[in-house]
């Protein structure tokens, strides 16, 4: 018999948007499938809500610490400045962020303890004014297909925490 060790469960949690007064709201508990703001154990998937006539989410200050985050084609996610999200995978050890639509991050993303990439894009988009912190070597934190793009707009820091003292930072 295999058991698996509470350590390793994620709860997968949809965005669903749209509750009155707070749309956008990634901290409201009634834009969430499970009726809970996602944390640790939280594998949070953002799909196409805009078909459905919904917003996507809007992260405005600091949110709970999640396991992974994706974003299905078509999504997006923003984060604005002062935002802070953190992805800490060693619940999935899989990618941190994969994006098959659209990340905006004008705040600060910080990825952990993933097993393969940091970010993967995957004929999405990621816009980073802001900066990404990981704990892969810098030069390993993103990677992406023919089909995505990594748009630069500002000053982005790519900083591999197992070696801190190489930060490479690109952009003005």
């Amino acid at each position: 018999m295999n058991i698996t060790p509470l350590s390793s469960i994620t709860l997968r949690t949809y965005w669903v948007g749209g509750v009155e007064g707070a749309a956008t709201d990634w901290n409201h508990p009634d834009n969430w499938s499970t009726r809970e703001v996602p944390s640790g154990i939280s594998d949070v998937i953002i799909p196409n809500v805009a078909r459905d006539h919904r917003p996507f989410p809007v992260i405005t200050g600091e949110v709970r610490t999640i396991a992974h985050l994706e974003i299905c084609k078509h999504a997006k996610l923003s984060l604005e400045r002062g935002a802070y999200l953190s992805v800490e995978g060693s619940r999935t050890y899989e990618n941190g962020i994969s994006i098959f639509g659209t990340l905006i991050n004008q705040g600060k993303v910080e990825i952990l303890n993933v097993g393969r990439n940091c970010v993967e894009i995957e004929g999405g988009e990621l816009i980073n004014q802001g900066t990404i912190l990981t704990d892969f070597p810098a030069s390993e934190a993103i990677v992406f297909d023919q089909q995505s793009r990594f748009t630069q707009r500002g000053k982005c820091q790519l900083i591999g925490a197992k070696n801190p003292a190489r930060s490479y930072s690109v952009g003005s």
